[in-house]
């Protein structure tokens, strides 16, 4: 499933508008595109993905089949059927979303009404500018001068027009972003990414190529659904999982004096309290460089999560009201970005929150153990971790501004 969910990670990541047109109108080229995809009521194609990184190469294929709901019962318009061919299938049929890791040897599923269509939409990216429209036409209109006409190439066999989009990224970053739409059907059927620092070395390229594409065909009902195999696979429930992660401290135990199990963070596997947090460097949204270690003296609050995490966006009213009730006494707090998939920066500026925006935490949410977001910590004046809880409990607010208060 690794590869798969890297499509829904990566092929937006860096969707944004930057240039200035001749010859064709590029503006007129996205919105053509996103109507053209509107109008679609199956796709059946194929993604290829190229990622070349400082981790390595990597390039994988999926197969994919997606269908329109005509009477949507969920938030997600759409069921699909997403291969690996011989690692995971991924099926969504408008009630169950269900993926099946044949090297694992483990299925997971989701069926619950409030979370099923959470978990469908994550990877729905891949099908984005093919059936459904992707990019909003207000910020299209009002990015039109970032973007620069560079003439007919040929994508596959199919002639395609290309647009341009160059400009800064996120601080120190440079981004160069080109779009590929068909002639044809004017749909958006390849699209590259290439991000530099400010040494113009290569940090990250992306190749996302749509083929084999065929359109409002008939579909197989069968196609979106999966049999849940319990016998030869391990289950897994998905529901349960984010459950606990929203409630991680549902203790039948709790009042009981256990300090194994307080050192452990009542068993979630976070940092236990009492020791030293590890010391991170990450860029904020201005690009400026921080460290944990240069705030030795404050304390500080980290909030790991990503703008597709609904629980996150409900906690995030509450870490906006911790920042303006401490940030005068010595307190700051840090929403720290990561599996990212849109614009984070934007998400925060939209919604008005001022507090201290890092990006790119994954590596720092892996030393600190976060297996599920939000998870918030709380690192008092000497460095230690107070607190350290992931979830959105029904009081995880008042235990988080009481870590806070006690840290002082």
């Amino acid at each position: 499933m690794q590869k798969i969910t890297k499509i829904a990670l990566s092929i937006f990541l860096v969707l944004g508008f930057f240039s200035c047109s001749s010859q064709k109108d590029p503006t007129k080229l996205f919105l053509e595109s996103n109507q053209a995809a509107l109008k679609n009521t199956t796709a059946q194609f194929k993604i290829t993905v190229t990622n070349k990184g400082q981790q390595g190469d990597e390039t994988f294929s999926s197969d994919i089949y997606v269908k329109k709901l005509t009477n949507p019962n969920s938030s997600f318009p759409m069921e699909y059927r997403i291969e690996e061919p011989g690692s995971t299938i991924i099926t969504y049929d408008g009630s169950k979303f269900i993926v099946t890791d044949l090297k694992e040897k483990k299925v997971s599923v989701s069926q619950k009404e409030s979370m099923t269509p959470q978990f469908a939409e994550r990877l729905g990216q891949n099908f984005y500018m093919i059936i459904n429209n992707k990019l909003d036409t207000a910020e299209i209109n009002a990015n039109a001068k970032n973007l620069v006409f560079k003439g007919k190439t040929n994508v596959n066999g199919q002639e395609c027009y290309q647009v341009l989009q160059k400009g800064e990224g996120h601080g120190e970053y440079k981004v160069e972003n080109n779009y590929f739409f068909s002639v044809d059907n004017k749909l958006m059927v390849k699209y590259t990414s290439n991000i530099t620092d400010k040494n113009n070395k290569t940090l990250q390229e992306i190749e996302y190529t749509v083929s084999n594409l065929k359109l409002n065909t008939n579909l197989d009902n069968k196609l979106f659904a999966q049999a849940i195999d319990t016998v030869n696979f391990k289950y897994e429930d998905l529901d349960a999982m984010q459950d606990k992660m929203n409630n991680p401290h549902d203790n039948p135990h709790e009042g009981m004096d256990n300090s194994d199990t307080q050192n452990d963070q009542q068993g979630t596997g976070l940092l236990p309290t009492g020791s030293i947090a590890p010391d991170w460097s990450l860029l904020d949204k201005d690009g400026s460089k921080v460290t944990l270690s240069q705030l030795r003296g404050k304390v500080v609050v980290l909030d790991f999560w990503a703008t597709w995490c609904g629980p996150c966006k409900q906690a995030m009213p509450n870490i906006q009201k911790l920042w303006d009730k401490y940030k005068s006494k010595g307190v700051v707090v840090f929403g720290v970005n990561i599996s990212e998939n849109a614009d984070p920066i934007k998400f925060m500026k939209d919604n008005n929150y001022t507090y201290h925006l890092l990006l790119n935490g994954d590596q720092v949410a892996g030393t600190y153990k976060v297996d599920g977001i939000p998870t918030m910590y709380v690192i008092d004046k000497a460095g230690k971790v107070v607190f350290a809880e992931s979830g959105v409990g029904a009081d995880y607010a008042e235990k988080l501004d009481a870590a806070v208060k006690k840290a002082l």
